[in-house]
């Protein structure tokens, strides 16, 4: 596999971001995400080739990594504006975008087949209270879990 390109398509980005947005009928806007998520794929191809993984094939789990990566980088570095997200959440998306082309880059993260990689990509899940009662239900639910 070589660096170049976008890693998702606007179809895909479509589906992970927009439910009830058309791309099909709107040709401007599906060119406009693909160039979006191709200028966002810069950063991948960065930190792939630091660790010399842009000439390899990948594993089976890495093509979707890395389309959701390219997604998350899309969303983070430009503001499209049919995705709203509260300075917060782009922060944590951001973080979570920084730590991921950093395992990337130094190796942790291997994506190529037969390789072994120091670190392996996890995922995690925070909730979020945008209001005072979601912020008490998500209080209840961590003493439920940890019995307190």
């Amino acid at each position: 596999m070589s660096c170049s390109g976008a890693y998702a398509t606007a179809a895909e980005f479509e589906t992970q971001w927009f439910y009830d947005f058309d791309l099909a009928s709107d040709a401007d806007a599906t060119a406009e995400i693909d160039s979006l998520l191709a200028k966002a794929a810069g950063r991948i191809h960065a930190a792939m080739q630091a660790s010399g993984q842009c000439s390899c094939t990948l594993e089976s789990w890495a093509t979707d990594f890395l389309k959701e990566l390219n997604m998350v980088a899309a969303v983070v570095m430009f503001n499209i504006p049919a995705v709203r997200l509260s300075d917060d959440q782009r922060t944590k998306y951001n973080d979570y975008l920084r730590e991921q082309l950093e395992l990337i880059r130094t190796g942790q993260i291997e994506l190529c087949q037969g390789e072994t990689a120091k670190a392996f990509p996890a995922f995690g899940v925070a909730e979020i209270g945008l209001t005072d009662r979601n912020a008490a239900r998500i209080i209840d639910n961590r003493r439920r879990r940890e019995g307190i």
